[in-house]
């Protein structure tokens, strides 16, 4: 499979380019991922955010070794189950080349150990498909600084990795200890009654909570609070 960029209305497309004087302005993002329907919906949110410039797309992480060093990508949103080398050990070896590259997660997986051995790889977002327009200007922005310069783990918002903390994240308010609790709990895939019966507290007041966690954390879901959670 051939590097391949997606159309608006699918299909495979040669790289349409921004103007010259846009570019300065503009956050450059590539795709890894072997799903063409995901590639194309991917591409598609893309192309309602602002700010934001698609510059290709990869099916594989081998293409994705070749092509991602010279493409003047800014940021990848890479899968991790591709045939051949997955998107950890791609991130992994990005990383080591280009230290300054920006690298999140997209997937349709849940998965702790994913988003732990992510993470270890040097990624710098995990994100659980679908993604909006929205949440894909939060996270793609969230990792440069105004001047486009790209955030170390330093200037990142702090993670307590002893408590699974969420911190802070992209356009986050911080969760308070029963937060916390609630949303680890939530990251493990256990539902409101069983995180009640787990806590000791009334199945209304874990509602509460859960709606509290996904507006502090600006998640759509179940799945977007647990890798917000144990990614931040």
């Amino acid at each position: 499979m051939t590097a391949h960029n997606f159309s608006a209305t699918g299909g495979i497309l040669k790289n349409s380019k921004v103007p010259l004087g846009c570019r300065a302005a503009r956050i450059r993002v590539a795709i890894v991922d072997d799903n063409e329907n995901d590639h194309f919906l991917t591409r598609k949110a893309l192309d309602q955010t602002p700010g934001v410039e698609f510059v290709n797309g990869y099916g594989s992480g081998e293409e994705a070794l070749k092509g991602i060093p010279g493409s003047g990508a800014d940021v990848v949103l890479m899968d991790i189950r591709m045939p051949g080398m997955d998107g950890i050990e791609c991130t992994r070896q990005l990383k080591a080349r280009m230290p300054r590259l920006r690298i999140i997660i997209t997937t349709g997986l849940l998965d702790t150990q994913w988003m732990i051995e992510s993470r270890r790889a040097g990624a710098d977002g995990y994100l659980t498909k679908p993604v909006s327009p929205t949440q894909f200007f939060a996270w793609i922005t969230w990792t440069f600084s105004s001047d486009g310069q790209a955030h170390t783990w330093a200037e990142l918002p702090p993670t307590d990795q002893s408590s699974g903390s969420a911190g802070t994240s992209p356009n986050h308010t911080p969760l308070n200890s029963r937060e916390n609790a609630v949303a680890d709990l939530v990251s493990q895939g256990y539902r409101d009654k069983e995180i009640a019966d787990q806590l000791q507290l009334g199945v209304c007041v874990v509602e509460n909570l859960v709606k509290s966690i996904r507006r502090k954390l600006n998640a759509s879901n179940r799945a977007q609070v647990a890798s917000l959670f144990h990614f931040h």
